[in-house]
């Protein structure tokens, strides 16, 4: 019995949730749980030599299916399959997990961010030139930055040099930034000869849907093709990214950053010894502030589906987690 039985876009039986061309496809020491599965499968056909390849086929099929649909507790009581959909599936195509755009998206500093940037482009016929470094102009820098202490899902600004809701310019006001490369990576906004150019589909959308229109083609910009590792220093050694509703569903349910991190510990497994040695931080303290800053901090915060009390650093320091109206009229997970 070799691992070509296996389909190589099915969930892989170690239970990792991933594809199987993604994970143990290939491997030559198998993970305990995929060497039982091929040595039972190898038993089945020895025992059973007038076996089709179509009978064996199916034995395997129900073997995966049975395997894969168990709940784990290294994924917190998922099943490799639930897990394999979060991982793979379109966006809304979850199994357990309903999205649904808020009536109100006023209260998501990147939706408020993004309202600004559509409405001086349809002032000025569609474009805008950016400055000679390609960034947005200092008066839409200032009106982003004006709003800041209406955005309900933050408090305690820090100054405005380490803000990540205010800015001089483009390339120290970090949420402003984000909210801009997100509506390009979401096909809302494209750049070409030195301007910022406001898609004329994306035009047509805004004008029938209004704000909200884009909320969730923002939200799934920055969950699945922005680079988290872009605005900060840290290893990107584990794959993050691709955890982001495993771990929006289990920050919601206990709300501890801490807890959070040990979870996605036991998730990526050997891949946590790939951060590297730090005299200063564990590899686990470390996964805790990587988790604290581009997850939390950044796309949770930026989308305003957490409260950030950015002078206080809250999120580093308690660990805790408040989340807004916002995030409770977008995602609900379904036990």
């Amino acid at each position: 019995m070799t691992n070509t039985k296996i389909g190589r876009n099915q969930p892989c039986p170690c239970g990792s949730g991933k594809k199987f061309k993604h994970c143990c496809d290939g491997i030559d020491n198998n993970p305990p749980h995929l060497q039982e599965l091929f040595a039972d499968l190898q038993q089945i056909a020895l025992s059973n030599p007038g076996l089709s390849r179509e009978d064996l086929e199916a034995v395997v099929a129900a073997r995966m299916h049975a395997q894969n649909s168990k709940p784990l507790t290294d994924l917190c009581g998922l099943s490799p399959e639930q897990m394999h959909n979060w991982l793979n599936a379109p966006w809304n195509a979850w199994q357990g997990v309903e999205f649904s755009t808020p009536a109100d998206v006023s209260g998501s500093p990147v939706m408020r961010y993004l309202g600004i940037l559509l409405d001086n482009l349809l002032e000025a016929g569609g474009s805008i030139r950016l400055t000679t470094k390609g960034n947005l102009s200092v008066r839409i820098v200032q009106q982003c930055s004006d709003i800041a202490d209406q955005l309900p899902s933050v408090g305690e600004l820090s100054h405005v040099s380490l803000s990540e809701y205010r800015g001089r310019n483009e390339d120290d006001f970090n949420a402003l930034h984000y909210t801009r490369l997100n509506a390009e990576l979401a096909g809302i906004l494209y750049r070409r000869s030195g301007r910022l150019h406001f898609k004329k589909d994306a035009q047509k959308k805004y004008q029938k849907e209004g704000l909200g229109g884009f909320y969730a083609d923002m939200l799934a910009s920055a969950a699945r093709q922005f680079n988290w590792a872009y605005l900060d220093a840290y290893s990107d050694e584990i794959g993050l990214q691709e955890l982001w509703l495993f771990m929006l569903w289990r920050l919601q349910s206990h709300c501890c950053i801490p807890q959070l991190a040990q979870e996605v510990a036991v998730v990526v497994g050997p891949m946590l010894e790939q951060l590297p040695h730090c005299e200063y931080a564990s590899r686990e303290q470390q996964l805790i502030s990587i988790v604290s800053t581009r997850f939390v901090w950044r796309f949770l915060g930026f989308f305003g589906l957490v409260r950030h009390l950015e002078n206080t650093g809250s999120f580093l320091t308690s660990g805790q987690v408040e989340f807004t109206p916002l995030m409770a009229a977008s995602f609900k997970f379904m036990p």
